[in-house]
């Protein structure tokens, strides 16, 4: 089983609405990648770059369940505001430590 069918397995059994990966290993990540990767449900998504080939980080959701907005990115972090439609907003913060 490749990385990307056994992370959508994944999130088919556990039904997340958000999910981070670390290591993405990839300087620019297209909507293709994380449509195949992730399924249509997580049609939103940013993420920090990897330097080469070391680092980066995906976050990508379901619009449908949560509304991430103010994204910011440092070296090493994702930071994002979370909100849902019936709960108080919190941010996620997402750590790459090499």
């Amino acid at each position: 089983m490749d990385r990307r069918h056994a992370i959508r397995s994944l999130l088919d059994t556990t039904g997340a609405s958000i999910v981070c990966l670390q290591e993405t290993k990839m300087e620019l990540i297209y909507s293709s990648i994380v449509l195949d990767a992730l399924g249509s449900e997580f049609d939103d998504y940013t993420y920090l770059p990897a330097d080469g080939t070391r680092g980066g980080i995906l976050l990508a959701w379901k619009s449908t369940a949560v509304t991430i907005t103010d994204p910011m990115f440092t070296t090493n972090v994702v930071r994002a505001k979370v909100a849902t439609a019936t709960g108080t907003p919190w941010w996620l913060m997402m750590v790459y430590g090499p």
